[in-house]
C-alpha cells in the first residue's frame, strides 16, 4: 500500500505492552479512546496509521505504529501535546494498566518513496 498523498514525514513510535495485557484490549484503547487514534488523527498533518505487535525475548511485546505525516513539525507539533499532562490525564489512566510506563520511543523521519510489488521495476 502506498503511502498517503501528501505524505513527506513518517514516524515510528513502539510502545512496550503489560505482560498480562490482551493485544485486542489494547488495540481497542487506541481505537476507541478519544485521546487515542480519534485524537491524533484530528491533528493538524495527520494522514494514516498502521499498527502491529511484535513479540520478543521472554514474551515481552511491543506495540508498533507506523505513522504518516505532512511534515516532521506536524508531528513534533502533536507529540509536544501529548506532554500536557492536563489534556493527556484520561488517556494515562487508561494506558496504565496495558502499556509498559516509559517504555514510549519514536523516530521520525523524512519520507521518500514506497516500492510495490509489481508496480515498478527495482
Amino acid at each position: 500500500m502506498p503511502a498517503p498523498v501528501g505524505t513527506k514525514a513518517m514516524s515510528v513510535v513502539s510502545i512496550g505492552i503489560a505482560p498480562a495485557s490482551n493485544l485486542s484490549a489494547v488495540i481497542s484503547l487506541f481505537r476507541d479512546h478519544p485521546m487515542g487514534i480519534k485524537y491524533t488523527l484530528s491533528c493538524q498533518g495527520a494522514l494514516e496509521f498502521a499498527f502491529s505487535a511484535e513479540s520478543g525475548e521472554g514474551g515481552a511485546r511491543t506495540l508498533q505504529i507506523c505513522e504518516y505525516w505532512t511534515s516532521k513539525e506536524c508531528f513534533l507539533a502533536y507529540l509536544a501535546t501529548r506532554q500536557d499532562a492536563e489534556l493527556m490525564k484520561d488517556w494515562d489512566a487508561a494506558c496504565a494498566p496495558l502499556l509498559l510506563p516509559g517504555s514510549t520511543t519514536f523516530k521520525v523521519m523524512d519520507y521518500l518513496h514506497t516500492f510495490q510489488a509489481a508496480s515498478e521495476a527495482l
